[in-house]
């Protein structure tokens, strides 16, 4: 009988143990402690490192990881170049093409957001004063000589407003663009100071629910696909500590996996909590794509540089091979799938 139930045992284990096998543990049980320091703001498009480091995704692959705030594109930009920062998560602009030109060994590793043709929400637009559109006055391109709009002259929003107005056979130069802070758009809106804006989520839903503007142009419509985010590394890590590269970035996918789960109510809390975003306003909103498994199509980084180009902001075009390295993504996804 001991016997019977001695063989019962090892089968059991043996079964057990092949269970594990075939699935595999969610995250290997130890690594050596790492310090990162990293990029942050309180975007929703930030939301993955944010669910990361919430949910204990870092401390799981042995990262000590360090948010580091920045006001401007360009500041983070600078601190990954002199090496004041390991990880760039940040936007799409020249300073950062212009800094892959110049240090081959910055690479973006992950997407960080992107837009799509075939998205079915909006998180960047165009808008127009309502009454403007309802009058008729403003109702496409074409229109749009003269007016003051709420925007950044350079960037991602030059870049929309611009292909924009040559559908209508008008340029930049053909508009007045002042750079304002969100929290005065909505008086400026009724005021009528400014005709309209680009606007970006959660200040898109937001100016819409005042009911001051309306939709004229959605990006998507506009310029089609466009890689509005990245998660980039510098020499620290691609170099010098590529393993960490790999883990930090197992960790952030497993932030992204949870991300696209939607607006639960464990993301609605965590994006509340560190965002100080209202749970209306992230309940309204729509949150920016990214990609499951972290991959970059290089298309929607070559419009904007090609515009960038004839626009003086950037020195040089970059290659998908310069721009872009998906070997450490690769090793991250066997880490999370071993």
């Amino acid at each position: 009988m001991v016997k019977k139930i001695f063989v019962a045992l090892v089968a059991f284990i043996f079964l057990l143990s092949a269970c594990n096998t075939q699935t595999g543990p969610a995250v290997p049980t130890s690594y050596e402690t790492a310090s990162v320091r990293v990029t942050i703001n309180d975007n929703i498009s930030y939301a993955p490192l944010l669910i990361a480091k919430e949910e204990g995704y870092f401390e799981d692959y042995g990262l000590n990881v360090e948010f580091v705030t920045f006001d401007k594109a360009s500041e983070a930009v600078a601190l990954l170049l002199t090496g004041q920062i390991d990880i760039y998560a940040g936007t799409l602009n020249a300073g950062f093409l212009n800094a892959i030109a110049q240090e081959p060994n910055i690479k973006a590793v992950a997407d960080r957001g992107h837009i799509a043709t075939d998205d079915l929400c909006t998180y960047q637009a165009i808008l127009i004063r309502k009454d403007l559109y309802e009058n008729g006055a403003v109702t496409g391109p074409e229109a749009m000589a003269g007016k003051i709009l709420a925007a950044k002259s350079s960037g991602i929003h030059a870049y929309l407003l611009d292909t924009y107005l040559r559908y209508g056979g008008l340029t930049f130069a053909d508009i007045q663009v002042n750079d304002l802070p969100d929290n005065v758009i909505v008086d400026a809106f009724d005021a009528k100071t400014i005709d309209g804006m680009v606007a970006t989520e959660p200040t898109l839903s937001f100016i819409l629910g005042s009911g001051t503007a309306v939709t004229l142009a959605e990006t998507q419509s506009v310029i089609g696909s466009l890689q509005t985010g990245v998660i980039a590394f510098g020499k620290d890590i691609l170099q010098d500590r590529p393993e960490v590269g790999a883990r930090f970035l197992a960790a952030y996918l497993k932030g992204v996996q949870q991300y696209n789960e939607g607006k639960t109510d464990r993301n609605l809390a965590i994006l509340h909590e560190q965002t100080s975003e209202e749970m209306e306003t992230l309940n309204n909103s729509c949150w920016p794509a990214i990609r499951t498994d972290g991959t970059i199509d290089f298309a929607g980084v070559q419009g904007y540089q090609q515009w960038a180009i004839g626009s003086g902001e950037l020195d040089q075009l970059v290659t998908e091979e310069q721009f872009y390295d998906p070997k450490l993504l690769l090793e991250a996804q066997k880490l999370i799938q071993p």
